[in-house]
């Protein structure tokens, strides 16, 4: 599957100013590093394009173009490594 990043979103942080609810993949760990990334992966490249300019952050409850036009892949902590922090893998957002 050749498609473009629309957005990474670390589910072990909240949103607004709310505490996390996010999905931890080790038992129900709560630590720092055992939440999983939602990965948006999309197809337009008009939409990517836009949002290679302003680098849109999803908001939890309120979905916007490309959340409603993405398939979601989940990285979970033991596939991606130190390596691959949240920063780095957000920093490629619109590429493809």
């Amino acid at each position: 599957m050749i498609a473009y990043l629309y957005f990474v979103e670390d589910t072990g942080k909240g949103s607004g100013g709310n505490p996390s609810v996010g999905e931890t993949t080790n038992c129900k760990l709560q630590l720092p590093d055992s939440y999983d990334f939602h990965i948006g992966l999309g197809f337009d490249k008009t939409l990517a394009d836009q949002i290679l300019q302003t680098k849109p952050q999803p908001i939890f409850g309120k979905p916007a173009a490309m959340d409603k036009t993405s398939v979601v892949a989940e990285m979970t902590p033991h596939t991606r490594g130190a390596k691959w922090a949240f920063a780095r893998v957000n920093s490629l957002q619109a590429s493809r």
